[in-house]
C-alpha cells in the first residue's frame, strides 16, 4: 500500500482504496494512474461536491459514493466496464450522471444512468426536483437501489416492458404517492417499496409471480393493495408496519408467504382463497393473529349497505361491516348473480370494534356467530338472538359495556362456548322476537 496526500491506494497507485474522507476539500481529482476505485472508497464523504474521474478508470467499485450528500454531478469515462451495485445511492444532491458518448458499457438520458443498450435503469439521480418521472419505453429492468431516498418524485409511471423491480428500488421514496406498474412485470424485489410512507394504494398487476421481503414494509399510509392470482410467494415482513391496511385478499395461487409477513398491522382483517394454512406458509406468517377467514374466493365477494358477506353452496356468510350506520339489519337472503344466498353465518370478529353500533337485527336464518363477533361493540344496547342459531363462538359479545342479549332460547345451547358471554352481560331466556 501507498499513501498519496493522505487517501490510501494499492501500491503500484492502481487502485483507490479509501479516500481520506474527514477531509473538508470539495472537489478531488483522481490520479491518472488509477484503474479501479475500491467499493465504498469515498462512502459517507459530505464535504466533496465534484469529483473528477480520469479516463484511466474501468472499475468503479459497490457503494462507493454512497451518501455523498453534496456530490452534484459525476462524469464517467467511456473505460469504465464495470459500475458496482449502490454506487450512487443516497447522494441526495446529485442532478447529473454524465458518461462519455464512446463509452460502451453504460450511457446517461437526461443525467440518469442507464445500461449502454437503455434496458436497464441503474440509477436516477436522486438529486433532480421534478415531481414526476416516466422510465423510457426502452427499459425492461429497474435496477436495485435506482430510485432509493429520492424525496422529490411524487409519481412515477413503469412503462410496460419492463418485466423486474429490483432490490430496494423505491426505497425510502418519501414523497411518492402513486405509482403505475406495468402488466409486463413479474418480480417486485426486496424492499422494493419499502417505507414509501406516502403511497396510499397500489395494484399488483397479473403476471407478477413474486413479492419480495420487505417489499411494502412501512407503507404506514397504504390503505389498499390488490394481489393477484398470478403470485405465488409473499416475502417476509412484506407488508410489515402498515398498520392503517385495513384488508387484504391472498388469493389461493399463493403457496409461500414468509415470517412476519402482516406483522404490525394492527387494523389488518386477512381474506384467504385457500381453507386453511398451506404448509409452506411460515408458522408466524401473521405473528399477532390478526383476524382470518378463510375460503373467501375474491370473485365471491359481496357488499350490501357496509355489510360484506362470502357465498359458497347456497348459503352466505356476513364476515365483515365497514358501513356507517348505527342501525344493521342482516338480510334473511342475498342475491347474486340471479342466485339467492341464505345468510346462516356470522364469521369471527365480523362487527368487532364497531363502537357507534347501536342496533343489530339478526335473521332467524342464522345458525352459527363466530368468535369476537361482536366484540367491543359498545354502544350496542341490545341484541336479539334467535333459536336457530346453535353454535357462538368465544367472546362474541366482549366488553359490549351496554349490552343486554334478549334469548329465544330457554336456556345455553350446547354448541355455545362457555365464554360466550364472557362480562356476563345480562341476559333475557325464552324472549319471543317479534
Amino acid at each position: 500500500y501507498k499513501s498519496i496526500d493522505g487517501n490510501l491506494y494499492s501500491k503500484d497507485g492502481s487502485t483507490l482504496i479509501q479516500y481520506a474522507i474527514g477531509k473538508t476539500n470539495t472537489s478531488f481529482t483522481i490520479p491518472n494512474s488509477v484503474t479501479s476505485i475500491s467499493e465504498s472508497a469515498f462512502y459517507w464523504c459530505s464535504s466533496l461536491t465534484s469529483i473528477t474521474i480520469p479516463d484511466s478508470v474501468t472499475s468503479i467499485g459497490a457503494e462507493v459514493f454512497w451518501y455523498c450528500k453534496n456530490l452534484t454531478s459525476v462524469s464517467i469515462p467511456k473505460g469504465v466496464t464495470s459500475i458496482g451495485e449502490r454506487a450512487f445511492a443516497s447522494c441526495k444532491n446529485i442532478t447529473s450522471i454524465d458518461v462519455d458518448k464512446n463509452n460502451t458499457h453504460y450511457k446517461s438520458i437526461d443525467g440518469n444512468l442507464y445500461s449502454k443498450d437503455g434496458s436497464t435503469l441503474i440509477q436516477y439521480a436522486i438529486g433532480k426536483t421534478s415531481t414526476s418521472f416516466t422510465i423510457p419505453d426502452s427499459v425492461t429492468s429497474i435496477g436495485d437501489y435506482a430510485f432509493y431516498g429520492c424525496y422529490s418524485l411524487t409519481s412515477i409511471s413503469i412503462p410496460n416492458g419492463v418485466t423486474s423491480i429490483g432490490a430496494e428500488a423505491f426505497a425510502w421514496c418519501s414523497s411518492l404517492t402513486s405509482i403505475t406498474i406495468s402488466k409486463s412485470v413479474t418480480t417486485i424485489g426486496k424492499e422494493a417499496f419499502r417505507d414509501c410512507k406516502k403511497l396510499t394504494s397500489i395494484t399488483i398487476p397479473n403476471g407478477v409471480t413474486s413479492i419480495g421481503d420487505w417489499a411494502f414494509s412501512g407503507c404506514n399510509n397504504l390503505t389498499s393493495i390488490t394481489i393477484p392470482k398470478s403470485v405465488t410467494s409473499i416475502g417476509g415482513w412484506a407488508f410489515c408496519h402498515c398498520s392503517i391496511l385495513t384488508s387484504i385478499t391472498i388469493p389461493d395461487s399463493v403457496t409461500s408467504i414468509g415470517e412476519s409477513a402482516f406483522s404490525g398491522c394492527k387494523n389488518l382483517t386477512i381474506y384467504c382463497e385457500t381453507k386453511s394454512k398451506p404448509k409452506r406458509w411460515h408458522t408466524d406468517w401473521n405473528p399477532h393473529n390478526r383476524h382470518v377467514t378463510w375460503g373467501c374466493e375474491s370473485s365471491k365477494l359481496i357488499s350490501d349497505n357496509g355489510l360484506k358477506f362470502t357465498v359458497t353452496d347456497g348459503t352466505a356468510t356476513v364476515f365483515d361491516y365497514t358501513g356507517t350506520d348505527s342501525k344493521v339489519i342482516i338480510p334473511s337472503a342475498i342475491t347474486y348473480n340471479g342466485k339467492t344466498y341464505k345468510v346462516t353465518a356470522i364469521e369471527g370478529w365480523a362487527f368487532c370494534g364497531c363502537s357507534s353500533l347501536t342496533s343489530v337485527t339478526i335473521p332467524n336464518s342464522v345458525t352459527t356467530i363466530g368468535e369476537s363477533a361482536f366484540e367491543g361493540c359498545s354502544s350496542l344496547t341490545s341484541i336479539s338472538i334467535p333459536k336457530g342459531v346453535k353454535s357462538i363462538g368465544e367472546s362474541a359479545f366482549w366488553i359490549c359495556t351496554n349490552l343486554t342479549i334478549y334469548c329465544e332460547a330457554k336456556s345455553k345451547p350446547r354448541k355455545w362456548h362457555i365464554d360466550w358471554n364472557p362480562d356476563n352481560r345480562p341476559v333475557v331466556w325464552k324472549h319471543k322476537i317479534k
